[in-house]
């Protein structure tokens, strides 16, 4: 369980931030500027639903469609938006199959690796993930044992290894919104 853990917060944080030199290239290096907020520090109606309208159209019909990426305190501006239709606010329908969080009909992928809604950062992505991006496991996780290593304190010693690729093939399908 911790070695499962350990390898998806390094994915986790390659998948968003990756620079693509020597690591996988990230959404937020290889997604397009989508929308600019109007705020330095805060969200509005406005700036929701202008980056979700920002998605070219071939990426938000279909299924699986896009999925939300952004930080818990982001999340949480979001959903303290008041409008007339609770369209931001978390709102269980009968018969669905939908769990967690949703927003706009599409699910939100909490992720500590996105930066916070600051000045001029990159705090919201709107990814199509099935149509823009390719995950490759190139050779799994491999665990090894060593019964030398502490063999003085009668402890044995565990290493663990994972190669996993990841890239933005159409950058039009991993937008994000920046901060004014």
């Amino acid at each position: 369980n911790v070695l499962g853990r350990g390898l998806a917060k390094i994915a986790n944080a390659y998948v968003v931030t990756g620079s693509g030199s020597s690591q996988p290239l990230g959404i937020q290096a290889g997604g397009t500027a989508g929308y600019t907020f109007a705020g330095a520090a805060a969200l509005t109606i406005a700036d929701v639903l202008g980056l979700f309208f920002a998605l070219p159209e071939p990426y938000t019909v279909g299924s699986p469609g896009p999925v939300w990426v952004m930080k818990n305190a982001t999340l949480a501006l979001i959903r303290a938006l008041t409008t007339t239709n609770f369209a931001f606010n978390q709102v269980e329908q009968a018969g669905s199959s939908q769990s967690g969080a949703m927003l706009y009909g599409y699910p939100v992928i909490v992720s500590a690796a996105m930066p916070a809604a600051t000045t001029g950062l990159k705090s919201v992505s709107l990814v199509n993930f099935a149509s823009s991006t390719v995950l490759a496991e190139r050779s799994g996780l491999v665990i090894s044992r060593n019964p030398y290593l502490f063999e003085a304190n009668a402890q044995t010693a565990l290493f663990s290894s994972a190669r996993l690729g990841f890239s933005v093939t159409t950058a039009e399908g991993a937008i994000y919104g920046t901060q004014a």
